[in-house]
């Protein structure tokens, strides 16, 4: 539970609180925990869904992500044509695109400390992550 109060609590302030616009959190999983008297360490899985096209390597996906995404580009225009080129230099700069309904899956270290008032996140942001990969 207090892994995802953290995750919200991060995806609020990362990317100037533009998280939400991009990204949902679908499901958190525990991986691993270990615990001492004054703090703890959780690994989770976190399953995100895109919600809005967004530049894989763009700031945003890199601070409400915790990384960059390369997309293999899927250019809608049709091949040599100046749309074309135009499109994939656009695309292999920003490192493709991330889709709506895009789901992606990081594993994150999320670490919190023992205070008098119970457990506080000592993360504050989803960078760095242990690692990534696409669900679709």
């Amino acid at each position: 539970m207090e892994v995802k109060r953290c995750i919200a609590d991060v995806l609020q302030t990362a990317g100037g609180g533009q998280c939400w616009n991009y990204f949902v959190v679908e499901t958190v999983r525990k991986v691993d925990a270990r615990q001492a008297s004054s703090e703890a360490n959780v690994i989770a899985d976190i399953d995100i869904r895109v919600r809005a096209r967004l530049a894989g390597k763009s700031p945003g996906a890199v601070e409400c992500t915790g990384t960059g995404w390369s997309v293999q580009v899927k250019n809608p225009h049709p091949p040599n044509t100046g749309q074309w080129f135009m499109y994939q230099a656009q695309a292999d700069m920003d490192g493709g695109y991330l889709e709506p309904d895009r789901r992606l899956r990081v594993r994150k270290n999320f670490k919190f400390e023992r205070w008098e008032s119970g457990w506080r996140r000592a993360t504050g942001t989803m960078s760095p992550i242990e690692k990534a990969w696409f669900l679709n």
